[in-house]
């Protein structure tokens, strides 16, 4: 069973991207043809910001990070959604030190579809 993300309210400024996977042709008198590319073809990332928070949520959140090193998915629950889904982090992770107590992060996950 999947770790679930640290309980932490994201920031604002997270945004969320989605579009779908298409398989198309072109065909040379100009007419198209499109199918859907597998059976889950939402294709779903969030770029989640943590701007000024308590040093120790993102020592909270980057350790569970580090823990999974981009391979391991987890469980999450976007904004205004009362169902957890499975996610992945996306490539690498940044932090802001902006003072003593007080730390940035930005990290983009994507959501995976795994049995």
């Amino acid at each position: 069973m999947p770790e679930t993300f640290p309980a932490i309210a994201i920031g604002s400024s997270s945004k969320r991207k989605r579009s779908n996977r298409v398989l198309s042709t072109d065909f040379g008198d100009g007419y198209q043809l499109t199918a859907p590319d597998g059976l889950n073809t939402a294709v779903e990332e969030w770029d989640l910001k943590f701007d000024k928070y308590n040093k120790d949520d993102i020592d909270t959140i980057t350790a569970f990070l580090d823990a999974r090193g981009s391979t391991e998915h987890f469980l999450w629950t976007p904004p205004d959604e009362v169902t957890a889904k499975k996610w992945r982090q996306d490539g690498e992770y940044d932090v802001a030190f902006d003072g003593p107590l007080t730390r940035s992060l930005s990290v983009t996950i994507k959501r995976v579809y795994i049995l």
